[in-house]
């Protein structure tokens, strides 16, 4: 049996979505919000978000939440709302929220909407949650049995965050079409398990839309503006990558993955540099053109991916994202990646090429 969970249960993007969250939540008849929310995002939302929660019950005090989401974190804040009888669980911040609200809901039986508050990641729409470790190192993806409730994205809000939030999320979502191509030049119709052929095609049209939107969406934030480019550009970075997602799971999880730029990712944070140094687009983007470099992707395509790259913000090679990391270092970084990813031969000898590609 094959499940999909490529939605959410609603998806509502624009400049005026913060003041539909709770009229939506009233209308399926919750009123005991149980809001967990990071402290920046809280005072940015406030406004327009408060005066609807506050209508349901006449009392609705957020829980800020700053740190990592771990599995302590989580088993608190869902017996935190268990203990409130909370009917459903709100997350408002950035992607650590999305993560804690997602987790502790599942774990507290309850359902789970998502504000967030950058499109830095599409963790309000995916149904998995990363947990870490208290120092910041990852420990483990949750992966989950239903879909999101809901997800608010007001663009007003995306507007007023740090460009450097939107370039990570824009280059996060151009992981997914090279990951699942998996040292494939070239994919086909049965080269791939359908779940991920589908999330393979979604995610070129959105490589596509990205290549355009990126810069002009960036100047927009640049000028905290709300312009079609903009809406474009969050659109493909939490709802389309969300979706493509949620398509690679159709297939089943099991298994050895080839994902070279998410690897990099988990191999470097909180080890050549600081947990809190680098988004996680920011690292995914060097990974990336070291998965293309690895799928045999024609150098004129990575040669115009690290131009926008650069043009974005985003590093683009390993030497930006951590200058000690040489020698010895990198051979340690090697072979880490090789682990993670679980290949051989001359595959691995391709993986090794590709991270050399991106050493300087």
């Amino acid at each position: 049996m094959k499940r999909l969970l490529a939605g959410c249960g609603v998806y509502l993007q624009g400049p005026d979505a913060l003041q539909k969250v709770g009229v939506l939540l009233g209308k399926r008849g919750y009123r005991k919000i149980f809001l967990i929310a990071g402290r920046k995002a809280f005072g940015a939302a406030e406004s327009r978000l408060m005066p609807e929660l506050i209508k349901l019950d006449g009392f609705c005090t957020p829980t800020f939440f700053g740190g990592h989401c771990t599995a302590e974190e989580i088993t608190r804040y869902a017996n935190q709302a268990q203990k409130q009888q909370a009917d459903c669980i709100v997350g408002l911040g950035g992607g650590k929220v999305m993560d804690l609200a997602k987790a502790a809901a599942d774990e507290a039986g309850l359902p789970v909407f998502e504000v967030p508050a950058s499109a830095a990641t599409c963790a309000a729409y995916a149904p998995l949650s990363v947990v870490y470790n208290s120092d910041g190192t990852q420990h483990e993806i949750r992966f989950f049995d239903r879909e999101v409730d809901g997800v608010f994205v007001d663009t007003q809000v995306i507007a007023q965050a740090p460009p450097r939030l939107l370039a990570a999320g824009l280059a996060d979502a151009m992981a997914k079409a090279c990951e699942y191509a998996t040292m494939m030049p070239h994919v086909a119709y049965g080269t791939l398990p359908m779940g991920k052929y589908l999330g393979f095609r979604l995610a070129e049209a959105a490589d596509e839309a990205i290549a355009v939107c990126a810069l002009p969406a960036m100047e927009s934030v640049h000028r905290r503006e709300v312009s079609p480019f903009l809406e474009d550009a969050v659109c493909c970075a939490i709802a389309c990558t969300g979706i493509v997602s949620g398509l690679g799971g159709f297939d089943g999880r099991g298994g050895a993955r080839f994902a070279i730029a998410h690897a990099f990712n988990e191999v470097l944070r909180g080890k050549w540099f600081s947990p809190h140094q680098w988004l996680h687009g920011e690292v995914v983007a060097v990974g990336i053109l070291a998965q293309m470099h690895a799928n045999g992707t024609h150098l004129d395509q990575i040669a115009a991916r690290r131009e926008l790259f650069s043009r974005m913000g985003v590093p683009v090679t390993l030497k930006a994202l951590s200058p000690t990391l040489s020698g010895e270092g990198i051979h340690l970084f090697e072979q880490e990646i090789l682990r993670r990813i679980q290949v051989s031969g001359l595959q691995e000898k391709a993986v090794l090429e590709a991270i050399d590609s991106v050493t300087d």
